[in-house]
């Protein structure tokens, strides 16, 4: 059953604990009140992203990251009113409070209207070979390689379909009619399911090339050799706020030197520093597009994301970086294949049950 408190949280609580609250209560949204539950701020799913690009961490307290200025609805709004401002001001939630501020009360624009499928189109690359997988990807293309009974492929369409999207574009090149074979138009998971066919190699930019028509809104492209979680309706929140032409999800990765790491200036020691920790964000294999980029790509043409975010950033448009803070595991080496099987699995058992 609904119950506002169940998103408070109190100033001294840390981001892991607001990160907590947006995984496991459909708001996606935290309120930060004190203990006579007055409104000191709100934290989203964005404002937790971004802090992390700025260097803020999951142990940081909620007041450092906070909007200290939410939008806010008197407790007399009628819901009219209520749909009005947040369409005005493209939100999905406001805190309802009282004339002393105290919340007593939070309306999702879900309570409002019925959510509908998302229209955006979902573009997987699946053509890929997997050598570093040989010799399981002999005779199996990498994306139908089976965990806990499942192809990847399939369990990454699942949480797809899960979080409301239904329209899909799969590259295929390698053992294609495998994949082809197994989800064929669609329907039997009430999806449409389209193909890019490679001849050769294009590269997961040069795929993008044998799309008939041009997407009217921003899609997703993702390689199909992944596990995860995220959340990609906040995703696509994230970049629509954004002017980027280009989102693409990265991940923190930190890496142990094993040694001292000494800094010289010349002969003379500067810094000495025992055994650190340098931290890393790596790319995730997904990105969001705008459509307008599609001109830049060749075509039939071996090129890659690298080579088409280089174009952008050439025409001086915005890549933008969305911190994957959701699990999120890429099957493409052995020892991350294996992995991958406790990985479903205690998703699977988790509150995201799309990965059964």
């Amino acid at each position: 059953m609904f119950s506002v408190e169940n998103y408070f949280i109190n100033p001294d609580a840390s981001v892991k604990d607001a990160l907590k609250i947006l995984e496991e209560h459909a708001g996606k949204i935290v309120l930060v009140v004190d203990n006579n539950n007055v409104l000191l701020g709100t934290i989203t799913d964005g404002d937790v992203r971004r802090a992390i690009l700025e260097s803020f961490t999951i142990d940081s307290t909620v007041l450092e990251i906070m909007n200290t200025e939410p939008l806010t609805a008197d407790q007399d709004e009628d819901q009219a009113t209520l749909f009005s401002i947040m369409q005005a001001r493209r939100v999905r939630n406001i805190p309802i409070i009282n004339k002393q501020n105290q919340v007593v009360g939070l309306t999702n624009m879900s309570d409002i209207i019925i959510p509908k499928h998302k229209d955006n189109w979902v573009v997987i690359m699946a053509g890929g070979v997997g050598s570093r997988l040989r010799p399981l990807t002999n005779s199996v293309p990498k994306p139908m390689l089976p965990v806990n009974g499942s192809p990847v492929l399939e369990i990454l369409i699942k949480t797809f379909i899960s979080q409301g999207f239904n329209k899909f574009y799969i590259s295929v090149n390698y053992l294609a009619e495998q994949v082809k074979g197994h989800f064929g138009d669609g329907k039997k998971y009430g999806i449409e399911i389209r193909y890019l066919e490679e001849a050769k190699p294009l590269g997961t930019g040069g795929a993008l090339s044998l799309l008939k028509h041009k997407p009217k809104d921003s899609f997703i492209v993702i390689n199909g050799d992944i596990v995860t979680n995220v959340s990609f309706p906040e995703m696509f929140s994230f970049h629509e706020d954004s002017n980027a032409e280009i989102t693409m999800g990265v991940r923190e990765h930190c890496v142990q030197i094993p040694y001292g790491v000494v800094r010289l200036n010349g002969h003379t020691v500067c810094n000495f520093i025992e055994k650190p920790t340098e931290k890393y964000y790596v790319n995730t294999g997904i990105y969001i597009l705008n459509p307008d980029i599609l001109s830049l790509v060749p075509k039939n043409t071996q090129f890659t994301m690298p080579d088409l975010i280089e174009k952008v950033q050439q025409n001086q448009q915005e890549v933008q970086a969305f911190p994957v803070t959701e699990s999120w595991l890429d099957i493409g080496r052995m020892e991350d294949f294996v992995k991958a099987k406790d990985l479903v699995g205690e998703l699977a058992h988790s509150h995201n049950k799309n990965y059964i």
